[in-house]
């Protein structure tokens, strides 16, 4: 359970930030970065919404050496500490997108919110849940998780990745992967790409750590100045899995 004993407490922090932020944001408004409001259905997010705190944390401990007989599932809980900045829009907008199978709710904001499916050109699967946030006041903060199960989009034998991108401003990302004890991670790369036609560039600085014997990685952004990440901003883990290959029964022929 690192996992969550991590999350936890990136989340008391975050939340003690937000606190510090709040006091001096109607005296000092933020000057944010342009972005592409999104907006689905009845949800229009404006520019009315930043992120202060976004922690995604990919549960693989489900996917292990069995995972070549059958589709492997993993589990991702996507939470953020969003605060609304103008009266604008009326909620937010959170885009996923698979090779396989992909269902998903908000867990934070169950009664005010829907799973949906949008146009992706690049993934067989996409999915998006929309978050009606009226009542939140501006100048306030609040915690959005969502919950989202895959099937079969982490199955490639050699190594697989994870990819977020960055719609909104957003002051800090963190990465959590947890693998099982019997398909650890061995070892473990990091990419960026800023912009759609930027060059990917390998994290050489401030790079993913693994821990607990390849059974938790572990990656946190943020921009050296204070300021915001990158506004489609690509930032990818990649990986390879530590197997341990079964052993052959020995045959009739072979004992004695």
């Amino acid at each position: 359970m690192q996992a969550e004993i991590v999350v936890g407490i990136l989340s008391v922090i975050a939340t003690i930030a937000a606190g510090l932020l709040q006091r001096t944001w109607r005296a000092r408004r933020p000057r944010l970065p342009k972005f592409e409001a999104i907006s689905l259905g009845p949800v229009h997010e404006s520019t009315s919404f930043t992120v202060l705190d976004s922690v995604k944390v990919v549960d693989l401990r489900e996917i292990g050496n069995r995972r070549k007989t059958e589709p492997g599932v993993a589990v991702l809980t996507d939470s953020y500490l969003v605060r609304r900045e103008s009266d604008a829009g009326n909620g937010m907008v959170f885009r996923y997108a698979a090779s396989g199978g992909l269902e998903g709710d908000c867990v934070s904001h169950a009664d005010n919110s829907v799973i949906s499916s949008y146009e992706s050109t690049h993934f067989r699967t996409s999915r998006a849940v929309s978050v009606l946030l009226n009542e939140l006041a501006e100048g306030s903060a609040a915690r959005i998780t969502n919950r989202l199960v895959y099937s079969g989009s982490f199955d490639r034998f050699e190594g697989e990745d994870f990819e977020t991108h960055i719609e909104r401003p957003t002051r800090s990302l963190t990465i959590i992967v947890t693998f099982s004890t019997d398909c650890p991670c061995r070892a473990v790369t990091a990419q960026i790409q800023v912009g759609e036609r930027g060059q990917t560039e390998t994290v050489q600085k401030d790079r993913p750590v693994l821990m607990n014997g390849g059974t938790l990685l572990y990656w946190r952004v943020f921009p050296k100045d204070g300021g915001w990440l990158p506004v489609g901003a690509k930032y990818r883990v990649q990986w390879t899995w530590d197997r341990q290959m079964p052993v052959p029964a020995p045959s009739a022929q072979g004992t004695g």
